[in-house]
């Protein structure tokens, strides 16, 4: 990309006016607290050997790419995955941040969409994030960016549970979009961490680069996160 800058964010255009803003791609690199998550291992009552393996696994696990392409109707959140090449810290990343799946989200009306994965060719519509605006700001390369509070309900093994997650946004860019299914703020949202140790963080911008961006939403089915949930229960059960 001529455009994309690195992750000091060195701006080689001028910013742009809401008018102006046509298409995007945003880099992000995803990550887990590696730390945190190796002192929860230390806490569970599991065999040395499964701590060990559990450790080696958590110790392993390197950052994701994760891409946001954007048109005028839609954005497109899909990870960097090198399928060829499985790693298993790789993979626990991919599990614990749920980038594998590709979303799609529309600004108006606001609606998300994820892959289907093992549901094959269907589109499940997300629940959106609900915002509370907060006043307080910091600068990320050379944008002031505004903190939002949000949260989803999701079902977890213990039913349904509230994920709470903060995310710094930026006016300059009023687009609605985000990373994966953090979207729905009035401005471009260029970070996200989700609960203590879960971070989206934009790394290169590029708006209205030289390479044509056009999203095409899939022609598949569209179901329920509830319906989603049920076909996955039906699987495990049979």
């Amino acid at each position: 990309m001529k455009n994309k800058f690195s992750i000091y964010f060195i701006l080689m255009l001028p910013l742009l006016s809401v008018a102006q803003i046509n298409t995007g791609e945003i880099h992000y690199q995803v990550s887990i607290d590696i730390e945190k998550n190796i002192k929860e291992i230390d806490k569970k009552e599991v065999s040395p050997m499964v701590k060990m393996m559990m450790r080696d696994t958590y110790k392993n696990t390197k950052p994701v790419e994760l891409i946001l392409y954007f048109d005028k109707k839609y954005s497109l959140s899909r990870a960097v995955l090198d399928l060829d090449k499985p790693d298993e810290g790789v993979k626990i990343l991919e599990i614990v941040s749920g980038v594998k799946y590709e979303v799609y989200t529309s600004q108006s009306p606001h609606q998300i969409l994820k892959s289907g994965g093992s549901l094959g060719n269907v589109l499940v519509e997300e629940t959106l994030p609900q915002w509370t605006l907060l006043d307080e700001t910091k600068n990320i390369g050379i944008y002031t960016a505004y903190q939002a509070q949000g949260y989803k309900m999701v079902e977890g093994s213990k039913g349904i549970v509230k994920r709470d997650f903060i995310a710094w946004y930026t006016p300059e860019i009023p687009v609605q979009y985000g990373p994966y299914l953090y979207s729905g703020l009035p401005g471009l949202i260029l970070e996200v961490q989700v609960g203590e140790d879960l971070v989206f963080k934009a790394t290169a911008i590029t708006i209205n680069g030289d390479e044509p961006v056009e999203i095409n939403l899939p022609k598949y089915k569209i179901i329920t996160r509830e319906e989603a949930n049920a076909k996955y229960k039906s699987y495990l059960n049979n």
